[in-house]
């Protein structure tokens, strides 16, 4: 529960800064020119905080970004390429499109951007591996074994789960909203407050046991009702 506050309070921070954005985009948002005269004449920019910040198809490439901060980062489009990101914080950071050509990377950053830019999740081994904190947005891992893999506050929204295997994983807090969710396994996985807002868990393998204190929207559930009904309640998004 502690780990969900502190989730909903770093959201507000989110939130906040967005809503700064809004109204009032010179100020928030885009990198602040502390940041910006950093980047643009250094080269070693190793251990700043640049979390919540926007570096959409900014220019990293070739430079020491060891230990940085990129958490909540708005990254898509960004070039990495030959950067240096060891040890760097990139949890919940947007990575669609970034280039990480010949980036140097922690194993499990390695790892998530492989899955986001090659697309070949589908059937792989994860048996285990530490997916925590990572935005895995609309990534296919259908018939993917991710048996016991750490995937505690992972966004997994619009992801294809169809007969993967999550038995015995960590799921807590994760975000399965419009996920697919065909004969998905999730014997014994921890799925404490995880939310399946508009999925369908019909034949999905999971236990009513380890829904009760998970997040339900427009959810149809395993006995086929539907679970907080609303007007707006639409079916389950097809697969492409």
């Amino acid at each position: 529960m502690r780990n969900k506050t502190m989730q909903r309070i770093i959201s507000l921070k989110w939130w906040f800064l967005l809503t700064t954005c809004l109204m009032l985009p010179a100020l928030a948002c885009e990198p602040s020119q502390e940041y910006e005269r950093a980047v643009l004449t250094g080269d070693n920019l190793s251990g700043l905080d640049f979390s919540f910040h926007n570096f959409s198809n900014f220019d990293f490439s070739g430079k020491n970004l060891q230990n940085v901060d990129f958490s909540y980062a708005q990254l898509d489009g960004a070039n990495f390429s030959e950067a240096d990101l060891t040890g760097a914080i990139l949890d919940y950071a947007d990575l669609a499109e970034a280039n990480f050509t010949d980036a140097i990377l922690d194993e499990k950053w390695a790892l998530i951007i492989d899955l986001l830019t090659t697309s070949n999740g589908a059937g792989r081994d994860l048996q285990g591996y530490d997916l925590s904190r990572t935005r895995l947005w609309a990534a296919d891992l259908s018939n993917a074994n991710l048996q016991n893999a750490n995937l505690l506050g992972a966004t997994l929204s619009f992801t294809n789960l169809s007969n993967a295997n999550l038995s015995g994983a960590n799921l807590q807090e994760a975000n399965f909203e419009g996920a697919h969710l065909l004969n998905t396994n999730f014997s014994n996985a921890n799925l404490k407050d995880a939310d399946f807002s508009t999925t369908d868990l019909t034949s999905a393998i999971v236990t009513p046991q380890q829904l009760r204190t998970a997040e339900f929207l427009c959810t149809r559930m395993p006995d086929g009702t539907i679970r907080n009904k609303k007007s707006y309640c639409m079916p389950p998004t097809p697969l492409p």
